[in-house]
């Protein structure tokens, strides 16, 4: 059953191992598993985050832009117009996510988070 969280169990709903696109999406999201199971996630659904404006201006300046990258990615990954077997294609593609500020738009969604939760 799908819950909206990337985990190995979820793979088979979203792709079939028995061809190559669907090796490669299996792939793409154990990797994608990998990156964001080093950050402790708790499995429930988060809404109304408020951010101050320091946050805001952040979330507002890398957010989208980082989103966007990732989409675009994970389409090419799938068609295999980047090689999603590739150490260099995926060593490249994780570094500019990292340069997209992908731990600061994880710190201020963490920052609101916890503050939502200590009321």
């Amino acid at each position: 059953m799908y819950r909206g969280i990337h985990t190995p169990e979820n793979y088979n709903c979203v792709s079939a191992e028995d061809n190559e696109a669907g090796k490669r999406t299996a792939k793409l999201l154990q990797g994608s598993y990998d990156l964001i199971s080093q950050y402790p996630l708790k499995e429930e659904t988060v809404r109304n985050l408020e951010y101050n404006a320091e946050e805001d201006d952040v979330k507002e300046q890398y957010e989208s832009t980082l989103t966007n990258y990732v989409r675009e990615q994970t389409k090419l990954f799938i068609m295999g117009t980047i090689d999603i077997n590739s150490d260099a294609d995926w060593n490249a593609y994780i570094k500019q996510i990292e340069e997209l500020n992908l731990k600061g738009v994880l710190g201020i969604k963490q920052s609101a988070y916890d503050r939502a939760n200590a009321k």
